[in-house]
């Protein structure tokens, strides 16, 4: 098992679904711990997460796009701040999540082949557009990518979707990126 396959992997996602619903037991079953949890964290919690978002998500743009030609992986984002886990969301679109569960970067491997072009055709990215949602049942992206050829503008559309079996938070966002 190569070093991407092991963090890919469902096994992976497996021990965080598990470790999750352990938590979620705890507390249903005993609900004075629930109740100081809820007290003690449910507040600061909350404002932690706005002041993330709002730090972490300025005016609907990840930070960096590239494409790694030699691996050929598409990745679109944000680098300030460090990948807990990972979500496959399709064969080759992965999305990386923080310790909140809030998205911080996706990742397309075989990028040429899911666009149907040639890896140096990646180069000639002008704009994307993605919508990227959760809630409490489906995780999904709607995703615009326009790139140049031969002076002619070709557009093309990802939209994967899964179930949210990981129980992530709800989450709607949009990025944009214009004159790549």
């Amino acid at each position: 098992m190569t070093e991407m396959e092991k963090v890919f992997s469902d096994e992976r996602i497996k021990k965080i679904n598990k470790s999750l619903r352990e938590k979620q037991e705890f507390l249903e079953n005993n609900p004075d711990e629930m109740d100081k949890f809820i007290k003690s964290k449910a507040k600061s919690d909350a404002e932690g997460f706005e002041k993330y978002l709002k730090e972490a998500y300025p005016r609907k743009s990840f930070q960096t796009h590239n494409h790694d030609y030699k691996n050929d992986v598409f990745k679109i984002s944000n680098e300030k701040y460090e990948i807990d886990f990972n979500l496959k969301i399709d064969e080759n679109i992965f999305l990386d999540f923080n310790e909140y569960g809030v998205p911080v970067s996706i990742r397309i491997l075989n990028a040429s082949e899911v666009f149907g072009i040639k890896k140096v055709q990646m180069k000639n990215l002008l704009r994307f557009h993605m919508h990227l949602f959760i809630n409490e049942k489906i995780i999904g992206i709607n995703g615009l990518f326009e790139f140049n050829f031969h002076n002619k503008k070709e557009s093309f559309e990802l939209t994967p979707l899964i179930t949210n079996d990981m129980n992530l938070p709800n989450y709607n966002r949009s990025f944009d990126l214009a004159n790549a």
